[in-house]
């Protein structure tokens, strides 16, 4: 981004906050110009940007396997029990820091050696110059694990090959610096086959890349080691959404998409200070519903009303009892980073058919049922994620 478009931006957010700072409670829930969004969600949707720019790991990750516009719409979703003021508050605080970061990318330092962005071959070439510190190779190493993640977390398309081989090579050149090594090829080479290794869990290919691109044979043995380690280091993980330790059945596969994939966000709650009686003539009878979620009025999930506790209560005193008397507070809950089979063992476990969801302040954002799940193959036909 050049200074010319972080003076467009800082003057865009400008005009972006004179137009929705004196908005009214209606015209915060007016439907905007994007289909199915009010004015409050595209002002969260700002916000959520400018936040990837500064935190990227902080919000949903298409890594998940929903794509990036999937991601930032969970993003939303689990916002919108805020209120206007609280969205406002987000907007001004991510876009004060998000251009400040931006702005620090034009110093006359970083702005005139072109080294955070590209594929990076000129970076390692640039790394491996004796004449550069370790300091300054720690400065750019953190740039590029800074672009990469802000890359990565927005959705950016494009293979993780590279930027693993080239950070890999600027933590061994720092390496080489922090221990006095005179020869940084070593390290260097080193840490670009022990994060390749590591990134993908393919150690036969670092091996090979080693082998291929240095023609040394004794880099291969220091690179065999820190291939290992690395191994031992990550376990399982993997930077490919689709790479697997094993081959899945087709109950597995449907078992690791996010619970985004069958949690129903338009459903009907009730308030703790609600009635048996309402309760009963409302959703069970209104809704054919025998298991509610109780939320106040801060979209606070406080459990679970169910049918079968009503029994416990006379007749009577039905018109009077608070439905909080008998919501079951110690139900499950889960969480929107949660995976399908995350939410269908917490239902096994409670012998329950409804799974409230909340958000990280426990905030209502939808629920899960048995039949979401059993009519899951329907729903990712309907949504195109099959």
């Amino acid at each position: 981004m050049t200074q010319q478009a972080v003076d467009a931006l800082v003057e865009e957010q400008a005009l972006a906050l004179t137009l929705v700072e004196d908005l009214t409670e209606d015209e915060w829930a007016a439907a905007s110009g994007c289909e199915g969004w009010s004015v409050q969600d595209l002002v969260c949707h700002l916000a959520c940007g400018m936040q990837l720019v500064v935190d990227p790991g902080s919000l949903p990750s298409p890594a998940d396997g929903v794509g990036a516009e999937a991601a930032m719409d969970q993003a939303v979703i689990e916002r919108r029990s805020w209120s206007p003021d609280e969205v406002l508050g987000a907007y001004r605080q991510w876009s004060e820091q998000g251009r400040t970061a931006l702005a620090a990318l034009q110093d006359p330092g970083l702005a005139d050696t072109p080294l955070s962005l590209g594929p990076g071959y000129n970076v390692i070439q640039w790394a491996t110059d004796p004449g550069h510190g370790a300091w300054l190779v720690l400065l750019i190493l953190l740039i590029r694990v800074a672009a990469v993640m802000a890359t990565y977390g927005g959705g950016g398309v494009g293979g993780l090959i590279i930027p693993l081989v080239v950070i890999g090579a600027l933590t061994g050149r720092v390496a080489s610096g922090a221990f006095g090594v005179s020869d940084t090829d070593l390290l260097v080479v080193v840490g670009m086959a022990a994060f390749l290794g590591a990134g993908y869990r393919t150690p036969l290919t670092a091996l090979m890349f080693v082998a291929e691109t240095t023609g040394r044979p004794g880099f291969v043995v220091p690179a065999m080691v820190a291939t290992a380690a690395s191994q031992l280091v990550v376990g399982d993980s993997s930077v490919s959404v689709y790479q697997r330790a094993g081959r899945l059945g087709h109950l597995e596969r449907r078992f690791e998409l996010p619970i985004s994939a069958v949690m129903s966000t338009d459903v009907r709650t009730v308030p703790p200070d609600a009635t048996i009686e309402e309760f009963l003539s409302v959703h069970l009878v209104g809704q054919r519903r025998r298991s509610v979620p109780v939320v106040d009025d801060a979209n606070r999930y406080l459990g679970l009303a169910v049918l079968d506790e009503v029994v416990a209560v006379r007749r009577e005193a039905w018109a009077t009892t608070d439905i909080r008397t008998i919501a079951r507070t110690s139900a499950p809950r889960g969480r929107t980073t949660w995976l399908v089979r995350d939410a269908v063992g917490a239902m096994e476990r409670a012998d329950t058919d409804v799974l409230a969801i909340v958000d990280g302040d426990d905030r209502f954002v939808g629920v899960v049922t048995t039949d979401d799940v059993l009519r899951l193959d329907e729903i990712l036909e309907r949504t195109g994620l099959s």
